[in-house]
């Protein structure tokens, strides 16, 4: 990517270091020699000036960084603001500086926090890691019997359920709840063998939380905080959206949005944004808001094995099952891969193995990275979602991301990349690929004159009713308990271009879906069926008339 000057003022904190404790005594009558660190001051000064030339590359706001060596803090930076004016494609500050202690969302890096959870109880003896999950959620059902029986604890983190990847993600912005979520999975039909492929998902961590509640006898972001964010000292991390609103430091969420002559701008997400709620559906994938320093400690916590700051809060081998990788993701040549262990993506690169997980959330991109055979690790948390590209079949690299890969190179030795030795957790886009199995039907079938004889309701047994009615002469559609409108514009043939809400490109790159009307042989629309990758995940996208 071109790099791009902004008219940006920067405010920094730097050299923020905490003491180092001392592990052992020493012995009588040996001296005593200080511990070569790894992380040189050359190193951090290097990669301080190449996040002042990243963050202006990818025009991020605000961003802050921390260091981890050991049980030491060895670096903590902070450049920018929380929140920009709507200026264009060049913001300018507002007096809000990115600090130590300015809140940001980690998004899916809260996997490992759920899963951190999971294991504590599994300590205490409330859970079991191969327990069934019907035996402490009954009502828990898949479309697979065998796989309702089998699916224990351990699947919940592990991304290997065999039903499509990111399934049933779009009912948190359709307005459906937790539960609704809860009981659609049973609808929605596998694509792979169970545990014979991973596909990522964040619907199923909405069993953890119901688990996590259940056993602590306190709602999840409570339980969260009792079990973690105190032990650890973590005063500035919430899952609770209420305490974030009565917060005061905390990063707004940016993102690229095209103005009325289609040149793209950023702007912060609005306040009262009315799709922020969609975010804590399923909160135990990813709802918390940090700051970098607490995630400093959140880093030597894992690094330290259990132990943060000579106190047990987990036992090594409860952190030593959530390090260990479980589900194969991908082969890189010649001779590393990658694969995902428990709220935790493992690369088995040389020199080093890497635990890590990135967090995506509207208008806010993180990444987390422990090299645990040097007790050495790295957290970026930035609050600008990605451009837009014109090639979405291929993943992109944040600043987050970005950020990460100039350290991982620059402590080992290697050569940085273009794109990052860790592939994204979330898959390419195929949607061009899907399209054109659309085309035909673009090209073909007849519209009735009558658009009545288009109308009616139309029903999914998991997205539920969608109603297509006629407003102003044209005709719309009508989702969810949200009840978003959208309209329909005709595409071609059967096929129509649903265009959602414009405040969701702050969520959807594409805010358009594309749905094809079947016909009787009256004229009438029987059913709608969308492309895969909308509602496809349930009946085939298939939304059938109710009479």
């Amino acid at each position: 990517m071109a790099s791009r000057r902004s008219r940006q003022q920067e405010t920094e904190v730097r050299g923020r270091r905490e003491a180092p404790r001392p592990s052992t005594a020493p012995r009588r009558g040996r001296p005593t020699r200080a511990r070569a660190r790894a992380i040189s001051p050359a190193l951090l000064s290097t990669l301080n000036k190449d996040a002042r030339e990243l963050r202006e590359e990818f025009q991020v706001p605000g961003l802050a960084y921390a260091l981890v060596e050991g049980d030491e803090t060895v670096a903590l930076e902070c450049m920018g603001c929380r929140r920009v004016e709507e200026t264009g494609r060049c913001p300018e500050l507002k007096p809000q500086p990115v600090g130590a202690d300015t809140l940001f969302q980690i998004g899916s890096i809260t996997k490992s926090f759920t899963a951190t959870q999971l294991a504590l109880l599994v300590e205490a003896g409330k859970l079991e890691w191969e327990a069934p999950v019907r035996r402490y959620l009954r009502d828990f059902a898949l479309a697979d019997a065998w796989a309702t029986r089998e699916f224990q604890v351990a699947d919940i983190v592990a991304h290997r359920s065999g039903l499509p990847d990111r399934c049933l993600g779009l009912m948190a912005v359709l307005g459906f709840g937790r539960d609704d979520v809860f009981r659609a999975l049973r609808h929605v039909e596998p694509v792979a063998s169970f545990r014979g492929a991973y596909a990522y998902q964040n619907q199923f961590l909405i069993l953890a939380g119901k688990l996590i509640e259940q056993k602590t006898e306190k709602p999840w972001a409570e339980a969260l905080a009792s079990q973690l964010f105190e032990p650890l000292g973590m005063s500035r991390s919430t899952a609770d959206p209420r305490v974030v609103a009565g917060m005061s430091d905390v990063a707004s969420g940016h993102a690229f949005i095209p103005d009325e002559t289609g040149a793209l701008k950023i702007c912060p997400i609005p306040e009262d944004w009315r799709y922020t709620d969609a975010l804590y559906v399923d909160a135990p994938a990813g709802a918390i808001h940090a700051s970098v320093s607490d995630m400093a400690r959140w880093m030597r916590f894992h690094l330290g094995k259990g132990t943060f700051e000579g106190t047990p809060v987990l036992g090594e081998t409860g952190m030593a099952y959530l390090h260990t990788p479980r589900t194969s993701i991908r082969f890189i040549p010649p001779a590393s891969a990658v694969l995902y262990a428990a709220g935790w993506a493992y690369l088995s690169a040389a020199p080093r193995p890497l635990l890590w997980h990135d967090g995506g959330t509207p208008g806010m991109r993180s990444f987390l990275g422990l090299i645990p055979d040097d007790g050495v690790g790295m957290v970026v948390l930035t609050n600008l979602g990605p451009e837009p590209q014109e090639d979405d079949t291929q993943p992109r690299m944040d600043m987050a991301g970005a950020l990460f890969e100039r350290f991982y190179a620059l402590y080992l030795g290697l050569e940085a990349q273009a794109q990052a030795r860790w592939p994204r957790l979330l898959p390419a886009n195929d949607r061009p690929a899907r399209l054109a199995s659309w085309e035909q039907d673009r090209e073909t079938g007849v519209l009735p004159a009558a658009l009545s004889k288009l109308c009616g309701t139309f029903v999914n047994p998991a997205y539920g009713a969608f109603q297509v009615k006629q407003q102003g002469g044209k005709l719309v559609l009508r989702m969810g308990p949200r009840k978003i409108v959208a309209p329909l514009e005709h595409a071609g043939g059967l096929v129509f271009e649903a265009v959602l809400p414009g405040d969701l490109l702050f969520m959807l790159e594409n805010p358009r879906l594309l749905v094809r009307l079947v016909l009787d042989k009256q004229g009438n629309t029987r059913e709608l069926r969308f492309l895969q990758g909308a509602f496809g995940d349930v009946q085939q996208g298939r939304f059938i008339r109710r009479e």
